[in-house]
């Protein structure tokens, strides 16, 4: 295996655990309901929840590898076919900011401008159906409410209402835990999501480390080295899970992957411990001598931390009483945590 095919096969894991089976069994079934009824009827509609850096960015790029853009040409023109139509909102309280931005993304050749925000919602509707739309996707779905009035809640809830019953495609709305309070506000907009779920972080409680191991596994059995780097260890596990604060996220892109490059392009048989902890240091920027990973750090001492922005630790903190939660400002780094700051 040459060392570019290893740097690609690093790129490229990607770990299905077993809520993210079950999400995307109900996102499939959604989509193969709406083509069977030629979406005539009311869809099925999705809301997957969690904080930064759990899953839910993944597990919408891997729909749309799986339904890819493509163009269908005819006699008379080419027509871009977009199944999976995947947008992501921004923080803006304009009323035509999320249709407009919407019709960007489906290349509209007005650029989501000329109309009010019905205009652009009839428009949109239209092209959904010429670009052969199976579902759509909206990332960042707590934007659309986040720290508005009353009257842009209300505008938020009708706005979802209205792009559901115009398009009859599977809605998949990916956001932050707060996003129920836009569900609260309205029974007719609950009773159209019937698949509600919550990826959560990896806890040292029973059965989130077991599978906690079980994702380590996986990770394990996608790298391409010719040795086991025993990522699964039960103790190196526990200190992974310490040093990530069992965000998947800060494991994979700050942790495993780079890690994995460098042992690649050392020529090494498998992930050393050496740079782990040098991927720690450059990426989340814990040195050795503070990072959970070093075996000069007893175990018994390692403390398990889930770390928030202060943001996410006011709307957050009272999810689970039993976890340790640790709010974080811009200047303050795991290090801090992890002496004791």
């Amino acid at each position: 295996m040459t060392l570019e095919e290893k740097i690609s096969l690093i790129e490229n894991i990607y770990v299905e655990t077993a809520k993210i089976t079950e999400v995307m069994a109900d996102i499939e079934e959604a989509i193969l309901v709406g083509r069977a009824s030629n979406y005539a009827s009311q869809p099925i509609c999705t809301l997957v929840m969690g904080l930064s850096g759990v899953g839910k960015t993944s597990l919408r790029e891997h729909f749309e590898k799986k339904y890819p853009r493509s163009v269908h040409r005819d006699e008379e023109k080419e027509q871009s076919v977009v199944p999976i139509l995947s947008t992501t909102l921004t923080d803006d309280k304009n009323s035509k900011a999320a249709p407009g931005k919407m019709l960007r993304d489906l290349g509209d050749a007005l650029k989501g401008s000329k109309g009010n925000r019905a205009e652009l919602g009839d428009r949109f509707t239209n092209q959904i159906i010429s670009a052969k739309t199976q579902a759509i996707f909206i990332d960042e779905f707590q934007h659309a409410f986040e720290g508005g009035t009353e009257a842009r809640m209300g505008n938020a809830v009708n706005w979802i209402k209205t792009l559901i019953n115009q398009t009859k495609r599977p809605v998949v709305l990916f956001g932050m835990p707060w996003c129920t309070e836009i569900l609260d506000r309205s029974s007719e907009l609950q009773n159209r999501f019937d698949n509600i779920h919550y990826l959560d972080e990896y806890d040292v409680e029973v059965d989130s480390f077991a599978d906690w191991l079980k994702l380590l596994e996986k990770i394990e059995q996608q790298l391409p080295f010719e040795k086991a780097s025993n990522l699964a260890n039960d103790e190196f596990a526990l200190r992974l899970l310490v040093l990530t604060g069992g965000n998947i996220s800060r494991l994979m892109k700050k942790l495993i992957k780079p890690a994995a490059r460098r042992a690649a392009m050392s020529g090494e048989e498998c992930i050393g411990l050496h740079q782990l902890l040098a991927a720690a240091k450059k990426h989340l920027s814990v040195p050795e001598e503070y990072n959970p990973l070093s075996n000069s750090i007893p175990i018994d001492d390692l403390k398990m931390t889930h770390f928030l922005t202060k943001s996410e630790f006011e709307r957050f903190k009272n999810k689970n009483p039993n976890r340790n939660y640790k709010s974080m400002g811009n200047g303050d780094s795991l290090a801090d945590v992890f002496r004791g700051k």
